[in-house]
């Protein structure tokens, strides 16, 4: 659309307010030309005969956000939770599983509501006041009402008194050794035809996806959907020895074989 958009409120913190009228007016030309913009990539992905798979990652997004994960659990997506105490463990469970209900009920991601990095420190100062609260690294003053303060404060009572074990990791398989050449190759091919196709390669592919499929322990992006009909069958070609790679003019490609 060939439209310069202004960046002076890009750093706002949008849960303050009351927002100035330029903070408002820069929130509103963000979204002005959404509709447009929605009918010209509408527009490009029939066109590209693509419009169906961006359906489908849509409704993967909406899935995610609609929170399919449990809130209980979302402490051990922390990594540092890890190394925790038996208080700190429950302190951390219990933070951020408000956390994750709070950041759901006003529609925004967790980190705006509390760092991972607060929520660690928290839940090892364990703090009793407020004002030690406050002192407590990651943790963002400006967004912390006294109400809030006081209901993390709460919550670290609570969590120090319930005991919160670390889950135990499943035994993922391994990769057989001798498909391990064929990640490396598989990942160059991806690579070459995700920028033949015009794709994000993140997006067509990950070298973890090429690993899951490759396993055969579970489900692999590449062997569902729009993926499968479009890189999971030639990757399965190439593994079962019907097609092979070869450089034609200083490209990568896959041929029958």
């Amino acid at each position: 659309m060939k439209k310069k958009l202004p960046k002076g409120e890009r750093l706002t913190d949008w849960l303050q307010r009351p927002l100035s009228k330029r903070q408002i007016e820069y929130a509103a030309a963000d979204v002005a030309d959404l509709l447009e913009i929605y009918k010209i990539l509408t527009s490009q992905l029939i066109k590209r005969e693509r419009f169906e798979w961006a359906k489908d990652e849509f409704e993967i997004i909406k899935n995610r956000m609609n929170g399919s994960k449990d809130p209980s659990e979302s402490w051990v997506r922390i990594k540092e939770t890890r190394h925790l105490g038996v208080e700190g463990r429950g302190v951390a469970q219990s933070i951020a599983e408000w956390r994750e209900i709070e950041a759901r009920s006003l529609d925004v991601p967790a980190r705006f509501i509390l760092s991972d990095i607060a929520v660690v420190s928290i839940s090892q100062k364990l703090p009793k006041t407020i004002d030690q609260l406050l002192t407590v690294r990651g943790v963002d003053k400006k967004r912390f009402t006294d109400e809030r303060a006081r209901k993390i404060l709460e919550l670290v009572s609570q969590g120090k008194n319930q005991k919160v074990d670390i889950p135990i990791e499943k035994n993922e398989k391994q990769l057989d050794p001798n498909l391990r050449p064929a990640v490396a190759l598989i990942s160059a091919w991806l690579a070459q035809f995700a920028k033949d196709s015009d794709l994000d390669p993140a997006l067509l592919g990950t070298r973890a996806d090429i690993e899951t499929l490759l396993r055969g322990d579970g489900q692999s992006r590449l062997s569902e959907g729009w993926r499968h009909e479009y890189v999971g069958v030639p990757i399965r070609k190439l593994l079962e020895g019907s097609a092979s790679l070869a450089f034609v003019h200083g490209r990568l490609r896959m041929e029958d074989r």
